[in-house]
Order: structure tokens, then C-alpha cells, then sequence
């Protein structure tokens, strides 16, 4: 099976964002700002599938990887 995704250095660094945000929600008692951390996390992790959705369909105008053109 084709993988859908591409991990990239940049999304690593978004989904890795997405995780801290994530543990601070778990760590959260306010279910208001828990549920902030959590679309923020949602965010981040948008970020990273978008980047790589990228890095596979369009692999020339990905410009987050090191030496890319």
C-alpha cells in the first residue's frame, strides 16, 4: 500500500509541537482550556499533514526540507 504522507523535518517539528500541547491538555483541569490546547494540538497537526500531503504531490515546491529547490 502507498503511503499518503511524507514525513519532513518540518512536520516532525509540527507534530512534535502538536504532542506538548497535547501532554499540557492531559495535564489540564479546566475543561475550557483543555479543550484550547487540544484544537491547538489539532492545528499543529494539520500543519505537519499539510506539509508532507506536499512533500509527495508537489516534491519541487516543498521548500522546508534542506537543499530543496
Amino acid at each position: 500500500m502507498d503511503a499518503h504522507h511524507k514525513p519532513t523535518a518540518q512536520s516532525w517539528r509540527y507534530r512534535k509541537r502538536a504532542a506538548e500541547l497535547a501532554r499540557s491538555a492531559d495535564e489540564e483541569t479546566d475543561i475550557q482550556e483543555q479543550t484550547e490546547l487540544i484544537e491547538k494540538a489539532l492545528q499543529w497537526i494539520s500543519l505537519a499533514e499539510n506539509d508532507e500531503f506536499i512533500a509527495i504531490h508537489r516534491p519541487l515546491a516543498n521548500d522546508n526540507e534542506p537543499g530543496a529547490q
